[in-house]
């Protein structure tokens, strides 16, 4: 249950005569006594809003209460941005409520209670609009916001319950009426399928304050036709009534501008900062970012980065502020790094990267030092570097032995971290290599059996990687997956997925199963799959509300995947995604969620230790972002937070021991950058630290035990690197440390429960890797 944010002009249609004047009558008590239920049922804010009879008998806020204006004609008009709803209330209770989306032409449904009566007619009382017998044994009443339109209906008896349907008609730009995620309410898509609006399940208590439940079943009828029924989930025979039941229609409160290539980071407060990307008009970058709240649903504005980014990354600092980096401006890599503080909800400059880059990783260590590697633009970089929060500087560590961007890095319950795969020069590569941030330095570990990039490399509770899925030479998708045992230092096959996909994301669940949702095979992909380690098998888990690639997933404190935004990809057009989903583990089941404001992919999304996620950076549908945004799981919704000062893609984002977050090179859309920022949730604020030796993209940052992170490979615009640097989080500073065997870009890095880190896989000069590399820092 949301509590209002705002006020929304709400209009009633035809004449209502004296029914909404207070006239002490038993009519009126009888309203009275149901809006007192309601509120002791449904608690929410106080509403003080009063209402005027206005021409043509329509209803509106009185001047006092108005948070918007009301449009000529009676098309109400929101308060804030996003997708805000309108309503129109029908002036007795056998006529037809309009839900529409604010200033979206289409985009509305009319529903009409099936046996209602026409002699019910609309009377305001507290704020609500009520119907005493709306139709046989039941009482209507109507409580609107801009993200909500929600209807309490007090059934008197078994037969009441059992007789509950609508007749819904839909406007030209809604195409059906699904099942969500949960099975129990219902989503209204377009023709993509994308998701508008939803009619989550319906919920309520009984006379005895018993919980209870209902589902809503959707029957086609005709061309944007629907009979819709509500079904209580409890046996009738046992409820106490009068039941009080809420079923309503809620915004998806979208993005204000899809974007890919974006970052998603949970923040310390439980909200996600997104951050960045490209949006759906040209593949601009943005610098934008907003915040989900997922308490409440909804995202807002985060500020913008000073520098618009996509293909960057975003760390979550120990301190609680989320660090940018790199990433494309939409011409190239930028090396710039920034900070974003959520107490503050403002970004601050930090240290730019040695290297200008994009498409690198950002591996956040114990220490709150952060490992950015590889990375690059049109090249590939094997430099790796260490951003220190303390000190907001930047400072070159080893190299990795092969250059590479798009590859993974995974920090290993050793310390080390992994770097697995990726692009490098002219071809993928299956190499895979350890960093060692003790030492410094990289170790060259068994390759891979098949060279990939845009695969996935996840961390298994038993101290194994899973490197799963990606694109191989020759530009095809592949379903493969292997297993690096670090105790071993080798790589073993285990089941291929059920389908072949790169630019997916794959997420560690609480009970040790990974999830891999969406990504790209033959077009844009809406499947899910689960890996259970103990069998090493893959499971269906699904399909989501829409296909999607190069999106961000974040594990929330709830145990709940968020995904957000990507592009969907078909029939060689892509498009950037405003849309959001949720997946419950427990249920196995998708459900929609609010969406960002810009779509973004190829962003970093950072988790905070309060639960909040970071999201910075990214392509947009018009190139890269500099923006950032806040998600709150507990609500379900963004807000925007400062964002970075460049906009930047394939940029690393690292959470540093002290909750702060670096965020070091990637691509401005104009060049690889070598810029390196720190982002302080405590005052949402960005801040310089060192910059790169030199800029990169598409590398890996992986936070080393000490605090330090380790830079590896990427691209500088046009080679993959094999150079790899050591950010000091005290002293903000980088240094070099080694260099990869091989030049790499697009790998993976992996920290090791022996503390070495092992870097996979990735691409130079155009050709996937199957090299393995170990990095260990003690030497």
């Amino acid at each position: 249950m949301k509590a209002p944010a705002n006020v929304l002009v709400v209009l009633l249609t035809g004449a209502f005569g004296s029914c909404l004047v207070h006239d002490g009558s038993e009519h009126e008590r009888q309203a009275v006594e149901v809006v007192s239920t309601i509120q002791s049922q449904f608690p929410r804010e106080e509403r003080k809003t009063t209402f005027a009879i206005g021409a043509a008998g329509t209803l509106s806020p009185r001047a006092e209460d108005e948070r918007a204006p009301s449009q000529p004609g009676g098309s109400p008009r929101a308060a804030g941005r996003g997708n805000r709803l309108a309503a129109r209330l029908p002036a007795t209770s056998d006529g037809e409520l309009r839900v529409e989306l604010q200033d979206r032409p289409g985009l509305w449904l009319e529903e009409r209670l099936i046996g209602a009566s026409s002699s019910a007619r609309a009377q305001v009382v507290l704020g609500r609009v009520v119907y005493l017998g709306a139709k046989a044994g039941v009482d209507r009443a109507y409580e609107v916001s801009p993200q909500r339109v929600e209807e309490y209906l007090r059934l008197a008896d078994e037969h009441a319950a059992s007789d509950l349907a609508y007749e819904v008609q839909t406007g030209p730009g809604i195409a059906d009426l699904v099942a969500d995620g949960s099975g129990f309410g219902l989503v209204a898509v377009d023709a993509a399928g994308r998701p508008l609006l939803k009619a989550p399940q319906p919920e309520g208590v009984d006379a005895r304050l018993d919980p209870v439940q209902g589902r809503l079943v959707a029957t086609r009828m005709g061309e944007r036709r629907f009979l819709v029924r509500v079904r209580l989930l409890e046996e009738l025979a046992g409820l106490r009534f009068p039941v009080l039941l809420d079923p309503g229609w809620t915004s998806m409160d979208a993005m204000a501008t899809a974007r890919d290539c974006h970052s998603a980071t949970l923040l310390s407060n439980g909200k996600v900062l997104v951050t960045g990307g490209e949006d759906g008009d040209g593949g601009h970058a943005r610098a934008s970012a907003e915040l989900y709240d997922p308490a409440a649903g909804t995202w807002t504005a985060a500020g913008s980065m000073a520098t618009a980014r996509v293909c960057h990354t975003a760390t979550l600092l120990p301190s609680g502020k989320v660090l940018v980096t790199g990433g494309s401006n939409g011409s190239q890599a930028v090396a710039s790094a920034e900070l974003y503080d959520p107490v503050a909800g403002t970004w601050s400059a930090t240290g730019s990267m040695t290297t200008a880059r994009q498409w690198h990783t950002a591996t956040l260590f114990p220490s709150g030092a952060v490992l950015v590697t590889g990375g690059g633009h049109s090249g590939a970089l094997a430099e790796a570097e260490l951003y220190d929060p303390a000190a907001g500087t930047w400072s070159a560590t080893g190299s990795m032995t092969v250059a590479r961007r798009r590859h993974t890095a995974t920090l290993l319950a050793s310390g080390m971290v992994l770097v697995a795969g990726g692009y490098s020069v002219g071809s993928y590569s299956a190499a895979a290599e350890l960093y060692d941030p003790a030492a410094g330095t990289w170790s060259v570990i068994g390759a891979m059996a098949q060279a990939r990039q845009a695969h996935s490399a996840t961390l298994l509770p038993s101290g194994k990687v899973l490197a799963a899925g990606g694109r191989t030479s020759g530009g095809d998708e592949i379903a493969s997956a292997e297993l690096f045992d670090p105790a071993l230092g080798t790589w073993s096959s285990t089941s291929p997925l059920a389908a072949s996909r790169a630019w997916h994301s794959a997420t560690l669940l609480a009970d040790g199963k990974v999830l891999v949702a969406g990504g790209y095979g033959d077009g844009s992909l809406d499947t899910a799959e689960i890996y259970d380690p103990a069998g090493g098998t893959w499971s269906a888990a699904g399909a989501l509300a829409g296909a999607r690639d190069a999106h961000s997933a974040t594990l929330l404190p709830s145990g709940a995947v968020l995904l957000a935004g990507g592009e969907i990809y078909l029939h060689g057009t892509g498009q950037g995604l405003t849309s959001c989903e949720l997946f419950d583990p427990l249920l196995g089941a998708w459900s929609a969620s609010g969406a960002l404001a810009p779509a973004r992919s190829a962003h970093t999304a950072t988790p905070r230790p309060a639960g909040e996620v970071l999201v910075t950076g990214g392509d947009g549908n018009g190139g890269p972002r500099a923006s950032a945004e806040l998600y709150e799981p507990t609500a379900g919704t963004w807000r925007p937070t400062a964002p970075l000062d460049a906009a930047r893609r394939e940029h690393s984002a690292t959470l540093l021991l002290g909750g702060k977050v670096l965020v070091v090179g990637g691509f401005d859309g104009r060049s690889t950058l070598a810029t390196v920022k720190l982002y302080d949730p405590s005052g949402a604020t960005w801040s310089d630290t060192g910059s790169l030796s030199a800029p990169r993209q598409g590398h890996s940052a992986t936070l080393l035990r000490d605090g330090k992170v380790l830079l590896v490979g990427g691209s500088d615009g046009s080679d993959a690197l094999t150079a790899v640097e050591l950010y000091d989080p005290s002293a903000g500073t980088w240094s070099a440390t080694g260099s990869l065997a091989g030049a790499r870009l697009a790998h993976t890095a992996t920290l090791l429960a022996n503390r070495k880190e092992l870097v996979v896989g990735g691409c130079s000069g155009g050709s996937s890797l199957a090299a393995a590399e170990l990095y260990d820092p003690a030497n």
